[in-house]
């Protein structure tokens, strides 16, 4: 990999390279240290580079869906770069394709997902009350943050919520839409991408919904949120 690359990376901006490892005889720059989950078309690593870690999602590119997951993996893209801003959603370190998978190299690397945290062995309760209701807060104003931007998230659950440390980050913005405070970018018919416990009466009912589903669906997480105090 080309200096000017490196330089990229260590700038820590949102960049995007494309090489094949045959004929450009080019390895990418990140070693892998584990796998931390699969599903679909996609797969999360723990990568490091430089001795900084992140977290790479891989999407294999299959020829006949190619055209249509490139256009969902640069909406997904998009859509977190709007949000670079902010201090509680997930940031693009760079992407990059190597023949036919391309990868989003995240940050941070997360310890867990809010899932996972909410149903560890042993918790006490009194020790995460505090917690959980600081980020109940941080989930709430950031979902404002996303509608005040003109973005549906659309798949809000449990699982889409990192840990790290004492924070918490949206993740998983695959399924976002952008809108307008109208309703002319309200949607109908049968919802992708959605997880069908945390949605919406609206949502499956296939009927007229908009940014306030997403609202119902944190309704969920903060439910399931205070069952463990």
């Amino acid at each position: 990999m080309s200096e000017a690359v490196h330089k990229k990376l260590a700038e820590h901006g949102l960049t995007h390279f494309e090489y094949n490892t045959t004929t450009d005889n080019r390895t990418s720059p990140f070693i892998t240290i584990e796998k931390i989950g699969h599903g679909g078309f996609a797969a999360v690593e723990s990568v490091e580079v430089k001795g900084a870690v992140y977290a790479r999602k891989v999407m294999i590119l299959p020829r006949h869906k190619e055209k249509h997951l490139k256009e969902m993996i640069s909406n997904e893209v998009s859509v977190m770069k709007a949000l670079d801003d902010h201090h509680h959603t997930v940031k693009v370190f760079c992407t990059y394709q190597e023949k036919r998978q391309f990868s989003i190299v995240l940050e941070p690397l997360a310890t867990a997902d809010l899932e996972t945290y909410l149903y560890q062995p042993n918790a006490d309760p009194l020790h995460l009350s505090p917690t959980i209701e600081r980020w109940m807060r941080c989930l709430a104003n950031t979902l404002a943050y996303l509608h005040r931007q003109g973005i549906r998230h659309k798949d809000v659950k449990t699982k889409n919520i990192l840990v790290k440390g004492d924070q918490v980050y949206f993740s998983d913005f695959g399924s976002s839409r952008a809108f307008t405070h109208d309703s002319a970018t309200s949607t109908e018919g049968p919802a992708f991408g959605n997880t069908r416990m945390y949605s919406a009466p609206e949502v499956i009912a296939e009927q007229r919904r908009n940014e306030l589903s997403d609202v119902f669906s944190l309704g969920c997480v903060f439910s399931e949120m205070v069952t463990v105090l």
